[in-house]
């Protein structure tokens, strides 16, 4: 089996914001009912709270304390890297509804573009 060795601060990034999806996932529901990172994401975050994944995924970490190292299989990785990537997301567009900081930057630099800059 293949592994993926990652540093323990990436680790725990990822750890932290998987541990985090349940309740982002629910806000989002309570914010944007039939939103569009609903129809996006809810098959892969149903699977995973379904199965209560994140203590499956979470125990096959094996960390060495004196290189600060974590290895993992890749599977069990890319599926972390991925639910920590969508909980980020989903973060991201509570603080900035409704489709996150990306189309809020997008927003400001079209205005900018425009012309109508007020100074």
């Amino acid at each position: 089996m293949k592994m993926k060795t990652l540093s323990y601060e990436e680790f725990k990034h990822m750890k932290q914001a998987v541990m985090e999806l349940s309740w982002v996932w629910r806000r989002y529901q309570q914010n944007e009912p039939d939103g569009w990172y609903e129809f996006k994401y809810q098959h892969v975050v149903r699977d995973f709270l379904k199965v209560d994944g994140e203590e499956k995924l979470l125990s096959q970490a094996n960390h060495k304390r004196l290189t600060r190292r974590v290895k993992l299989p890749i599977g069990t990785y890319l599926t972390l890297k991925e639910l920590a990537d969508i909980s980020l997301e989903l973060q991201d567009v509570l603080e900035h509804p409704p489709y996150g900081s990306i189309m809020v930057e997008k927003d400001k630099k079209d205005f900018r573009s425009s012309g109508q800059v007020k100074k």
